[in-house]
């Protein structure tokens, strides 16, 4: 008898579209969308919460209990000169602080799978260099708790409306609009 197999079309794979807006007074500023990432270094990193046992005498566990989760994306972009005209960096950064706090989504290349919602995050970078490569930016944004929602959430993103001109923090200073 033969089997029957589904393919899987909403897979969350491929080249996705990051966008940010800066966090203004609780509301989402104006989105931009982060320059393309190289290929295969957009991330998730999910750290698990710390694990407590309650062990009896013997060593026997009685209950466990869970902190909760953590979570971080992390994408690499190239680096270009801003006064070549060819990329600017999405953010402003210190030594790889960045300021603020940011709200983040990523689509992936199928808009109709499952993405990824950020209402939160600190960001931070890190500039590496190779002779293969040149230079690259990596960003975290690690994700804060906020109240009522989950500090991570999973599901279909809808791609945020972004003007033509908007495509850094630092370009996108108008007023944010609810």
């Amino acid at each position: 008898m033969a089997r029957e197999t589904k393919e899987v079309q909403d897979l969350s794979w491929g080249k996705p579209d990051i966008y940010a807006a800066p966090i203004v007074g609780g509301v989402e500023g104006d989105w931009f969308l982060l320059p393309p990432s190289i290929e295969g270094s957009t991330t998730m990193e999910v750290t698990k919460g710390d694990k407590k046992e309650a062990k009896v005498e013997g060593g026997d566990v009685e209950i466990v209990k869970y902190n909760k989760n953590t979570y971080a994306l992390v994408t690499e972009i190239r680096y270009a000169l801003e006064d070549k005209g060819l990329r600017k960096k999405p953010f402003t950064d210190d030594d790889g602080i960045v300021g603020g706090i940011y709200a983040i989504k990523l689509v992936p290349e199928n808009p109709k799978a499952a993405g990824v919602y950020i209402r939160r995050a600190k960001v931070s970078m890190e500039p590496s260099y190779s002779s293969e490569d040149g230079i690259n930016l990596k960003y975290t944004f690690d994700a804060l708790r906020t109240k009522g929602n989950p500090t991570c959430e999973f599901g279909v993103v809808t791609p945020p409306d972004v003007s033509s001109s908007s495509t850094s923090a630092s370009s996108s200073t108008s007023a944010p609009t609810a």
